[in-house]
């Protein structure tokens, strides 16, 4: 007995589908009644029987198996172009044509394919550029550090005097509560040993609106013959760039109570100086900053700071270390 199956492609039009198993029509045949069913259907709607009554869609008409040669009309299709299918055109200019639509589908389906390969290329390459973006940030950044130590062995002065370039100064405002120590410096060649401190983006009181600059103290090689606390005059300067007259500078003498200020029992004492240097408006004007560059300079009043050389002959101060001798 035959049976319909649900309709497994409801978005294509009836005339394209069996009206048996409701699929696709493959070898298509026409029966007396008008229906189209696959040939392969053609056993399970007769059975055994030479006739039957249609099911499709409640047709209820008698029709017969060895009818087909009068009804069963898969030359017809193939033969006869000018019959009409349900939409007015024929079957085989409707196959042909979702032929047709078949395989642009087919072909855009590549084109897919094949966009979607592009973008995970470029998914792929992005995130290669930007691995190797950072490995240039982070060279960037050790380069900086060691141009840093490499000022700080040829910047060495030992007049209590410190002219310090600060470059790239819009990348180096970025690193917030970041703070900038400069190449040390000394006194005298067996003086105190100093160095100087920013926060481009300020401490303290100054953040946010001031460049903050400090002094330091740092632990020297002959603080054991150096008269403590540290009492000499300290300017702090900010350079005029433009007309070399508008230089802006702040003068202040140690406390002799502030323990930045005693002998260093570590290798830096607390930072200490003026929070509230200067503004960012005044200090970004062409006055002071040019090519991404401003110049700070410290000055330390070195009079009467004892002179250790005297302690030799030849104004020299000498390490004198054992030296092992193997036995005759």
């Amino acid at each position: 007995m035959s049976h319909q199956s649900k309709n497994q492609y409801p978005e294509l039009p009836t005339q394209f589908l069996c009206g048996q198993c409701n699929g696709i029509l493959i070898r298509p045949l026409q029966l007396g009644c008008g229906h189209l069913v696959c040939e392969k259907c053609l056993d399970d709607l007769f059975g055994d029987s030479a006739k039957t009554v249609c099911q499709i869609n409640g047709c209820g008409k008698h029709i017969h198996k060895n009818e087909r040669s009068n009804h069963i009309t898969e030359e017809k299709y193939r033969e006869d172009d000018e019959e009409e299918a349900f939409d007015g055109t024929s079957i085989r200019e409707d196959f042909k044509r979702l032929s047709e639509i078949q395989k642009k589908i087919l072909e855009r389906v590549g084109d897919l394919k094949e966009q979607n390969k592009e973008v995970e290329d470029h998914i792929k390459d992005a995130r290669a550029v930007k691995r190797v973006q950072n490995k240039i940030r982070v060279t960037d950044v050790r380069l900086y550090e060691l141009d840093d130590k490499v000022q700080h062995l040829w910047s060495r002065n030992y007049d209590g005097l410190l002219i310090w370039k600060i470059r790239d100064y819009a990348r180096r405002c970025q690193e917030v509560g970041h703070c900038i120590n400069s190449p040390p410096f000394y006194s005298s060649t067996y003086g105190y040993k100093m160095c100087g401190r920013i926060y481009l983006n300020g401490d303290g009181m100054g953040h946010g609106t001031h460049l903050s600059f400090y002094i330091v103290i740092m632990k020297g090689e002959y603080d054991a013959l150096l008269p403590w606390p540290f009492q000499q005059d300290v300017t702090l300067m900010l350079m005029d760039q433009d007309t070399r007259t508008q230089n802006l500078s702040d003068t202040f003498k140690p406390d002799p109570e502030n323990t930045s200020f005693g002998k260093p029992e570590t290798d830096m004492n607390i930072a200490s100086g003026v929070p509230q240097f200067v503004e960012h408006s005044v200090l970004e004007s062409p006055t002071y900053l040019q090519d991404d560059t401003i110049y700070l300079k410290i000055k330390v009043d070195v009079d009467n700071i004892p002179d250790l050389a005297v302690t030799s002959d030849q104004g020299q101060v000498h390490d004198v270390e054992g030296v092992e001798e193997e036995g005759h």
